[in-house]
């Protein structure tokens, strides 16, 4: 067992990463409190504007963390579609088959769950593609 084996990792592009995943996810679930119009100018609704606003400086530190990580590498372009193709588009066909799945049953069955009884197939075949 090797006890000091030398990690390539980053310190600080770990902890920009924990701090954009927290924004994102103050951002997803403050969502539907910024949409409720029956809470508008209340103090529950300015917080959860706040809290929304974190994507503004969580999406882009994801962006510039990914080029970063990329500014020495130095291999053909082919190589980086290949190695990105299952990371990237195998788990977003994925989601897609995932979403379109739902969107089907609950459309078929009639169900209500939020804003789902206003999709329909057109629609998220129109957002998708």
């Amino acid at each position: 067992m090797e006890v000091n084996k030398k990690s390539n990792r980053i310190f600080y592009y770990d902890a920009l990463k924990a701090l954009a995943i927290i924004g994102v996810i103050a951002c997803h679930v403050s969502a539907n409190f910024v949409t409720n119009m029956n809470i508008i100018n209340t103090p529950g609704w300015i917080l959860s504007v706040f809290f929304n606003n974190f994507r503004d400086f969580s999406i882009p530190i994801f962006v510039m963390i990914s080029g970063a990580l990329l500014v020495n590498k130095d291999y053909p372009i082919k190589t980086f579609f290949k190695k990105k193709f299952n990371r990237i588009l195998v788990p977003y066909i994925f989601w897609v088959i995932m979403f379109i799945l739902f969107g089907a049953i609950t459309f078929a069955l009639g169900l209500k769950i939020g804003n789902v009884n206003h999709m329909s197939l057109g629609l998220i075949f129109k957002t998708i593609f």
